[in-house]
């Protein structure tokens, strides 16, 4: 196997190097977990190769010269590329050392536009439009409650304190859901831009802080009438 050797290249991969002895894979009798490895301005690989090596030098007596070391991490590299572990972000800021590598990088094409557009619910029910957010630590949620015309029936928001962006999406589910019902409106439609909390109403599971929020909404919640759905 033949390597090009340029300044770019070999600099590359003793940045690789480098980083591996710093994190301690090159030495197997004080770091034997670590394999993961960070270096070369981002790109993540495993370097099992540099315990090998190390062995060899104590074990067999087989000197660790840079070019056996350059080599086998050339060759690390190239494996992984076959193995389809690199991606195209993985070689951000280096694409011009890939193909010292054989690795030809293409970029990818980007995804058709999507058409996003709001419908009006059936004559007869309400439209419950939710969003939840964390900022500095602190949750809310809010959302906008419809009519068949499009019109506004009320608008809603709170303020949640400390929890994660999945409860504060459900919790704002949960207020439209609530207020939708005191209002005396009934056939409803819920839309979320969540797909994990319409996930975890509509299948189940989800982590146990959300159970008791999940358990409400399932409770006001008619699923052979009402609707929830998701929406970008």
């Amino acid at each position: 196997m033949e390597f090009d050797y340029s300044d770019h290249g070999f600099l590359f991969l003793l940045e690789i190097v480098a980083g591996a002895y710093t994190s301690g894979c090159g030495d197997p009798e004080t770091d034997r977990e670590s394999y993961g490895v960070e270096a070369a301005r981002g790109i993540p690989i495993s370097l099992p190769d540099l315990e090998i090596l190390g062995n060899d030098a104590k074990h067999k007596d087989i000197a660790m010269e840079p070019r056996r070391i350059i080599w086998r991490v050339y060759h690390t590299i190239s494996l992984l590329h076959t193995g389809r572990l690199f991606r195209h972000i993985h070689w951000r800021g280096d694409m011009d050392i890939a193909p010292l590598f054989g690795v030809i990088i293409t970029t990818p094409s980007p995804p058709p536009p999507t058409l996003v557009f709001w419908r009006t619910p059936p004559v007869g029910s309400y439209k419950i439009n939710t969003d939840g957010c964390v900022k500095d630590g602190v949750a809310s949620g809010g959302g906008i409650i419809r009519d068949s015309s499009g019109q506004c029936i009320r608008a809603f928001f709170s303020f949640y304190g400390d929890c994660t962006i999945l409860e504060a999406e459900l919790r704002a589910i949960l207020d439209g859901i609530i207020l939708a019902q005191r209002l005396g409106l009934s056939v409803l439609w819920v839309e979320s831009d969540s797909t994990l909390a319409i996930h975890c109403i509509t299948k189940g599971g989800g982590p146990w802080h959300i159970q008791a929020t999940l358990r409400h909404i399932r409770h006001l919640l008619a699923l052979d009438k009402d609707t929830i759905t998701h929406i970008f």
